[in-house]
């Protein structure tokens, strides 16, 4: 594998990089750099992993985990929905627009008026349910936030399938 840099004042050939001679301690600063991790031997399916590295942007929420509900038996007509929202920004964030939806259904839009302060998350539980009812189903949720001013909103959204379980009985 080869490391490459790219910076958009120090790199003296964007198209062709150099692949050696640049080195950048910890106390360097060099302002708007991309890594470039290129994986190199037989052909396959690997695709470079590219890492910009820059200030941290003062907006930026996301839905990081679908908490409840989750896989089981059981279920009803009006099961929790609760999603994990993460402020990876720099500035405390309140009011901030949260949805999901079940199966392509109906959108449910609600608003987060709790404080999620710099670097940290909450659980955010929705007044609208999901209706679960049916055995053997697995469902399809997906959960984004949806902050006007957010900076990066590859991260937004989180999708996943619960499943409403079939119990098994056992007959002695």
């Amino acid at each position: 594998s080869s490391i490459y840099f790219y910076n958009d004042s120090q790199n003296p050939d964007p198209v062709a990089p150099p692949t050696s001679g640049y080195t950048l301690a910890v106390s360097d600063f060099v302002p708007n750099v991309q890594l470039e991790i290129v994986p190199t031997g037989c052909a396959s399916a690997r695709v470079p992993v590219i890492v910009n590295i820059g200030a941290q942007s003062a907006n930026d929420v996301g839905v990081i985990e679908i908490v409840d509900p989750v896989d089981g038996i059981y279920k009803t007509n009006a099961e929790n929905v609760t999603v994990k929202v993460k402020n990876f920004g720099s500035a405390p964030q309140t009011n901030v627009p949260v949805s999901y939806v079940m199966d392509n259904g109906t959108v449910v839009n609600e608003t987060i008026t709790t404080t999620i302060p710099a670097n940290d998350s909450l659980d955010y539980t929705f007044t609208q349910t999901a209706n679960m009812l049916t055995t053997g189903v697995n469902y399809y949720f997906k959960a984004w936030t949806g902050l006007t001013t957010d900076a990066n909103h590859s991260n937004d959204t989180l999708d996943g399938t619960v499943g409403h379980l079939i119990p098994t009985y056992c007959i002695s």
